[in-house]
């Protein structure tokens, strides 16, 4: 039997979050120097929790699962598809993408076939791709010499600038950056409530 745990309704930069885990993700936004909204946009039954806005504005919703193969990820993919959100593919990437994210990262490390190198993603959640999920993994972009955004699946262009250069892994020292940013944003959210 799931339990439903409460979200606890936070204020953060002058922000009301609905819960405590997206007001933590709008720090790790910020933290990772990405722009974003929060529940910008009416759409048909639906209010998208934060719009990133980077090559293409993607829409991010939140929910609280600590599995990628959660049933609420499917959930969240039917209402945001239809909702009006339309990733409009074309054939290479969508040029609306939706991303769920969950209450973690998700952490995975893999090594080449000569066991020379060892590459490490760091999974977000899961993109909206034509009803079906593949994963939203960090990524490293040349052009914009940052961590950006990629699916695993339709292309390695990088989300924010919208360039081909994205890398399919991170280096080490970046996987150390990305969780020092989650457990930065985690400590500035953490006992802030409803008038804080």
């Amino acid at each position: 039997m799931n339990k439903r745990i409460p979200a606890i309704p936070t204020k953060f930069r002058g922000i009301n979050f609905r819960s405590r885990l997206e007001a933590r993700w709008g720090a790790f936004f910020s933290l990772m120097g990405w722009d974003w909204s929060y529940e910008p946009i009416d759409l048909d039954g639906y209010i998208p929790d934060f719009i990133l806005h980077m090559h293409e504005d993607v829409l991010v919703e939140v929910k609280p699962f600590m599995r990628l193969n959660d049933p609420s990820i499917k959930d969240a993919i039917a209402k945001i598809e239809g909702s009006g959100w339309d990733p409009k593919y074309d054939g290479i990437w969508p040029d609306r993408p939706a991303i769920v994210v969950g209450a973690v990262l998700f952490h995975h490390s893999y090594t080449n076939y000569n066991k020379s190198t060892t590459w490490h993603e760091v999974v977000i959640g899961s993109q909206a791709f034509h009803c079906e999920a593949e994963l939203a993994i960090l990524s490293e972009c040349e052009p914009c010499c940052g961590i950006s955004i990629r699916s695993q699946e339709a292309s390695y262009s990088c989300m924010k600038c919208g360039r081909k250069k994205a890398s399919s892994h991170l280096h080490r020292r970046n996987v150390q950056i990305v969780d020092t940013c989650w457990n930065e944003a985690g400590n500035q959210v953490q006992w802030m409530g409803r008038d804080s």
